[in-house]
């Protein structure tokens, strides 16, 4: 019997569990014991690195959508033929914006697994009270107009109009590309140049930081947990976030949640699983692969609390069959209108920087001040600095 090691991200218990069960059977079936290893967010990138330096890794992994680049240059990785494409489902049955990050130079280097969409959260009691047209409000384009509807909102009943994560946060950068793109802007440019601290994509960061004061003055300190309990425990009008906050809602308080496309492309991120260019039993760890993204298994993953979205949207009616039509329109939209972090090689470093850069931001607005603006700026054109340095480097380009 073949032994095939599997890297995943752990995601609690019920994730585990439903993992575990569905590749067991399988497993059986195809004569493969499958011994899964798990990461986390925060340790998977630098663990699976140090395996691949030293020609160890695991046979197939879960990698972040923005890692595969990276990983290519390592020549970490095992293409996919046009054959193996077509025993998964094929192209067309995994979202268009997670191939675009697993392919390179013209060869797919991983498959689509999970993903990841960032939509607005709202109360819509709030919204009838503030005299919003919910519809209107689930589709606003345009970021002042968004603005405006939240200040109406903090000008009736006694929730906070807003809530997001305002610490250093790695959601951050997920939450800020809507607002990025909406005014036509990127972190980076195709050919590697730096975008974010001026122009269009400038303006877009001041627009998120905008509604910071909407959270009260002095601006709160909250974590992502911290921010979404706030909106799941029923104290906040809205707010932006992964769907999971459907889930975790009260049951009585999920009645009173609608849907919304933040003004500008949905962020779509997620996983793709790969197999390691040196697997002992390529047949084997693919055959694994194969049997992950299997509907069955997909539908009990993500059936567990917390999970993301499936890559294959044809799972979402079985996943949402209770969820409102109108809601269900706004998640079928925002997949369909998403957009993906760039695929750049040293993106992984710019990530860091940035999300770091954006704590330090919050926690000099706190107060409110006045020169929030100048702060910004500042900080970014600071940021864009240092990380020019870094990406000049010849060690950061090696790596």
């Amino acid at each position: 019997m073949a032994v095939v090691e599997c890297a995943v991200i752990d995601r609690g218990e019920a994730f585990r569990k439903a993992l575990e069960r569905s590749m067991e059977t399988f497993g059986r079936r195809e004569r493969v014991e499958v011994r899964f290893t798990y990461l986390t967010w925060s340790n998977a990138w630098y663990e699976l690195v140090e395996r691949i330096v030293h020609r160890a890794a695991p046979d197939v992994m879960e990698i972040g959508s923005t890692w595969a680049l990276t990983f290519r240059a390592m020549e970490a990785l095992r293409p996919f033929t046009s054959a193996e494409i077509r025993a998964i489902g094929g192209l067309d049955r995994y979202l268009l914006p997670l191939w675009q990050a697993a392919r390179i130079d013209e060869a797919i280097w991983g498959v689509p697994w999970l993903a990841d969409l960032r939509l607005v959260f709202y109360r819509k009691d709030a919204l009838e009270k503030a005299g919003i047209e919910e519809r209107s409000f689930r589709f606003l384009k345009d970021p002042a107009d968004f603005e405006g509807a939240l200040h109406r909102l903090a000008r009736v009943g006694d929730l906070l109009a807003w809530v997001v994560p305002t610490q250093a946060e790695r959601n951050t950068i997920h939450h800020i590309a809507s607002w990025v793109w909406s005014y036509g802007g990127s972190f980076v440019s195709p050919d590697g140049e730096l975008r974010f601290a001026e122009g269009p994509s400038l303006q877009g960061i001041l627009a998120y930081f905008r509604l910071g004061p909407l959270m009260g003055c002095p601006i709160p300190l909250l974590s992502a947990v911290e921010a979404d309990q706030v909106f799941w425990q029923g104290r906040a009008a809205a707010t932006i976030g992964g769907w999971w906050l459907w889930r975790y809602a009260a049951e009585a308080l999920r009645a009173r949640i609608g849907l919304a496309l933040p003004p500008g492309p949905p962020f779509l991120g997620g996983s793709l699983l790969v197999v390691w260019r040196e697997s002992r039993d390529p047949e084997a760890a693919f055959a694994v692969l194969n049997g992950l993204v299997r509907p069955e298994t997909m539908l009990a993953l993500c059936r567990a609390p917390g999970m993301p979205l499936p890559a294959q949207p044809d799972l979402l009616p079985d996943l949402f069959s209770t969820m409102p039509e109108s809601e269900m329109e706004v998640l079928r939209t925002g997949l369909y209108y998403a957009n993906s972090l760039p695929n750049f090689s040293l993106w992984g470093i710019l990530e860091d920087r940035l999300n770091t850069v954006f704590g330090q931001i919050w926690r000099d607005l706190i107060p409110c001040p006045e020169n929030a603006e100048e702060i910004i700026r500042d900080h970014l054109r600071n940021a864009k600095a240092a990380l020019s340095r870094i990406i000049r480097s010849p060690n950061a380009r090696a790596g």
